[in-house]
C-alpha cells in the first residue's frame, strides 16, 4: 500500500479538534440564583445533575467524514509492481557492426544500460520494446537486456533500416499509455533526442573495416557492392555448395563520401544458397552477413511428343534464350516441352509441362475439340500470367482446336469468340496453336518468344533471381558516423516509474471519496434538526447561592 499525496493526512489532525470544539458546546453550564423560592413548585421530570455520557452520531458522522476526506486527498494505493523503466531497442543491421571489445554495437550498448540501471536500483523492473513494435513489451529485469538482440526475427530478409526518429512513435505512445515519464533509446546513431527520450550508445567505437551493401544476379555471377572504411587489404569470402572461395576487393582511386567498390563473384546454381561477407575485416558480426539463394527461371528442358524434330523454331528460339535442350533423367530437366500429340498431364515424379499445337483429345482438367482454323491477333485476348504475351493485330495464327478448361482453374488464358487458345494451370500450360504450321507467321511476332518466357518462368517458379535470405539495408551499412555514448545513471532517474503508476495498481481515492460524501451528508442531515451547535437538548442545572 501506498499513498500518492501522503501530506493530506495532516486533515486528520481535524478529527480531534471536532470531538474537542464539541465537548466544549456541550458541556453543562451552571445558574446561580439567591434563592429557589422562585422555582418552588417547578415540575421537574429528572434531578438536574450533569447530564450521562451517550453516543452522537452527528459528532461520529464529522469526525469519520473529515477522516476518509483525508484518507481519499491523500490517494491510497495498492501496488501492483514494482519501480520499473521503459527501455526501446534499435535493433537494426547497423548495430551489428563489431566494436573495439569485439562485441557488437547493439550488445556494448545493452551492457552498458545495463550496468547503469543495477546501479540505479538492482530491484529496477524492465520493459522493453524493439524499434517501432506496437503491442505488449517484454518484462524482465536488467540482466535479460544484454539477450534481447539474440531474435531469430532479425535473422530472415533485409532487416529494415531504423528509420529513426519516426519510428519512435509507438513507443512513445506505449510509455503515455503505462505510465511512464519517457522511454531509453538504446541505438548506434547519434541523433538529437526527442522530449522524453534518452538516448543510450554504446561503449566502444567501430573497428574500421568494411561491408557489404548490396547483391544482384547478372548472368552466372553476382555483383556485390562493398563499403570500404580503410584503404588495406580486403577479401570476399564466398561459401557456396560446400565450397569456400576468396575473391580480392578493389582499392579505390578516387574520393568520395561514400566509397563503394564493386566485386564480382559467382553465384549460385539455381535451387542452392551462397553466403557473403568480408573476411577478417568484416565490420558486421557474422549474423549481418549475406545469405542469398537463387530460384526461378528454367534452363534445362526436354523436347518431346509427335512434333518436335520439326520444331525447328522452338529450336532456336530456346537455344537464343539460352535453354538448354537436354536428353538426360527428369531430375535434371526443368521443363518437359511437347509439341503436338493429345494432352499430357504431369504426374508427380514428371517436370512441368508446356505443350504445343495439342491434338483432339482429353486430360485432366482439360478437352480438345477439333477447331483447326486460322486465326487473327485481334481476335485474341489474353489475360493473367499470359497477359504480356499479346499477339500483334495482324498477325497470323493456325489453331489446332479449342480447349474446354473450368474458369476456376485458369491461371492465364488466350481466347477468341470461339473459345480458348491457350492456358495456364498448376504445373502446365497448353498452347492449341501450332507455330510451325503453314499460313502462320506467329513465330516472326514477338508475341511467341514472350509467350515461351511467360510459360518458362510460371513453370519454373518465377524468374530467374536472386532471394535474400539475411541481408543489411544499404543505408544501415553506410553508417560511419560515431555512436552516441551511454546514457548515465543520472540521465535515467527521471525515466523510472514509480510502482504506484505501474497499470493493475488499485486505487482506493474514489472509493473514500464516496464514504466521505456520505458521511459529511449524513452530519449535515442530522445538524439540521439542531437548534444550535453540536449538543442537542441542553440541561441547565440551578443550584442556590
Amino acid at each position: 500500500m501506498t499513498l500518492d499525496q501522503p501530506l493530506w493526512l495532516l486533515l486528520l489532525v481535524a478529527a480531534p479538534l471536532l470531538w474537542w470544539l464539541h465537548r466544549r458546546i456541550s458541556a453543562p453550564r451552571v445558574m446561580l440564583v439567591a434563592s429557589v423560592e422562585a422555582l418552588r413548585g417547578a415540575v421537574c421530570e429528572s434531578p438536574a445533575d450533569v447530564p450521562r455520557r451517550r453516543f452522537d452520531p452527528e459528532l461520529c458522522a464529522w469526525i469519520a467524514g473529515v477522516a476518509c476526506l483525508a484518507l481519499a486527498a491523500a490517494g491510497p494505493r495498492r501496488m501492483a509492481g514494482t519501480p520499473s523503466v521503459l527501455v526501446v531497442v534499435d535493433t537494426s543491421a547497423s548495430g551489428d557492426q563489431l566494436a573495439a571489445n569485439g562485441e557488437t554495437l547493439l550488445r556494448s550498448a545493452l551492457a552498458a544500460v545495463r550496468r547503469d540501471l543495477k546501479e540505479l536500483d538492482a530491484d529496477l523492473g524492465v520493459e522493453i520494446l524493439e524499434l517501432g513494435m506496437v503491442g505488449t513489451a517484454i518484462r524482465g529485469v536488467p540482466d535479460d537486456l544484454v539477450d534481447i538482440d539474440s531474435g531469430a526475427s532479425r535473422d530472415a530478409g533485409i532487416r529494415p533500416a531504423d528509420d529513426l526518429p519516426r519510428s519512435l512513435a509507438p513507443a512513445l505512445a506505449f510509455a503515455r499509455a503505462n505510465g511512464y515519464p519517457g522511454v531509453v533509446l538504446v541505438t548506434d546513431r547519434d541523433l538529437p533526442a526527442p522530449d522524453g527520450v534518452v538516448i543510450a550508445g554504446p561503449e566502444s567505437a567501430p573497428v574500421p573495416g568494411g561491408g557489404i551493401v548490396a547483391i544482384a544476379l547478372d548472368g552466372d555471377e553476382v555483383a556485390i557492392s562493398v563499403l570500404r572504411t580503410e584503404d588495406g587489404p580486403m577479401e570476399l569470402q564466398v561459401r557456396c555448395a560446400g565450397d569456400e572461395i576468396r575473391v580480392p576487393v578493389p582499392r579505390l582511386t578516387g574520393g568520395g563520401d561514400t566509397p563503394i567498390a564493386v566485386v564480382r563473384a559467382v553465384a549460385p546454381a539455381r535451387g542452392t544458397e551462397a553466403s557473403y561477407s568480408i573476411a577478417g575485416t568484416d565490420t558486421f558480426a557474422p549474423r549481418a552477413n549475406w545469405l542469398v539463394a537463387r530460384g526461378g527461371g528454367t534452363r534445362r528442358v526436354r523436347l518431346r511428343g509427335p512434333g518436335a524434330r520439326g520444331a525447328r523454331t522452338l529450336r532456336h528460339l530456346l537455344t537464343t534464350l539460352g535453354v538448354a535442350i537436354v536428353e538426360g533423367p527428369l531430375a535434371d530437366v526443368g521443363v518437359e516441352i511437347v509439341v503436338g500429340g493429345p494432352p499430357r498431364p504431369p504426374d508427380g515424379a514428371s517436370p512441368p509441362v508446356l505443350q504445343f499445337a495439342v491434338d483432339v483429345g482429353s486430360g485432366a482438367l482439360l478437352e480438345v475439340s477439333p477447331a483447326r482454323a486460322p486465326v487473327t491477333g485481334a481476335r485474341i485476348s489474353c489475360s493473367g500470367v499470359l497477359a504480356e504475351a499479346t499477339p500483334s493485330p495482324g498477325t497470323s495464327l493456325v489453331a489446332t482446336g479449342r480447349l474446354s478448361v473450368p474458369e476456376r482453374a485458369l491461371l492465364g488464358s488466350w481466347r477468341d469468340d470461339r473459345g480458348l487458345l491457350a492456358v495456364a494451370l498448376p504445373r502446365r500450360v497448353v498452347v492449341a496453336l501450332d507455330p510451325e504450321a503453314e499460313g502462320s507467321d506467329w513465330r516472326a511476332d514477338p508475341s511467341f518468344p514472350v509467350l515461351v518466357l511467360a510459360s518458362l518462368e510460371h513453370l519454373g517458379g518465377g524468374s530467374d533471381r536472386l532471394q535474400v535470405l539475411r541481408g543489411v539495408a544499404p543505408g544501415e551499412a553506410q553508417r560511419r558516423a560515431p555512436p552516441p555514448p551511454p546514457a548515465g545513471v543520472a540521465a535515467l532517474r527521471p525515466l523510472v516509474r514509480p510502482a504506484a503508476l505501474a497499470p493493475g495498481t488499485k486505487s482506493y481515492a474514489t472509493l473514500f471519496a464516496v464514504c466521505a460524501a456520505g458521511l459529511l451528508i449524513a452530519a449535515l442531515a442530522l445538524s439540521s434538526r439542531r437548534v444550535r451547535g453540536f449538543s442537542g437538548r441542553r440541561r441547565t442545572p440551578i443550584t442556590a447561592g
